[in-house]
């Protein structure tokens, strides 16, 4: 289990340029975790179906907000595993950067980018260095 620990959290102001300091019990991974996460991440896509890897049934559930953003809208994917989403995004011309805690997953990601021809960054942090990581602010 996720041990909690007090964080600071970001999020951005509805309609605005900024971002909002939040501060709570979040979970955090430790190293045993994350190795577990680096060692199935080669493997992860056997948990799915080819239909689901296309990233398209996300596409389809999050159509009316996506609609909503401009064609190039910056996108970050916290958590984006082996970035099914994300590359599904980038596909339909969103401008994404994926992040996820798991250094190994963050392989596997850029790896599939690399391999569809697709541009999008991965970096491997957690979720409390998010609003370190990035100095311009997402859509």
């Amino acid at each position: 289990m996720p041990k909690l620990s007090k964080q600071r959290r970001t999020r951005r102001i509805k309609g605005s340029k900024r971002w909002r300091v939040l501060w709570g019990s979040y979970p955090t991974m430790e190293p045993e975790h994350l190795s577990q996460y680096d060692a199935f991440a080669p493997d992860y896509h056997w948990l799915y179906s080819e239909h689901v890897l296309s990233g398209e049934p996300f596409i389809q559930w999050h159509v009316e907000i996506l609609d909503s953003l401009a064609p190039n809208a910056r996108i970050l994917d916290r958590a984006c595993g082996i970035g099914v989403h994300s590359l599904a995004l980038a596909r339909h011309g969103y401008n994404v950067r994926g992040t996820d805690a798991s250094p190994g997953m963050v392989r596997e990601a850029a790896g599939r980018a690399a391999a569809e021809g697709v541009d999008v960054k991965f970096t491997a942090c957690s979720w409390a260095e998010l609003p370190n990581k990035f100095d311009k602010g997402f859509d």
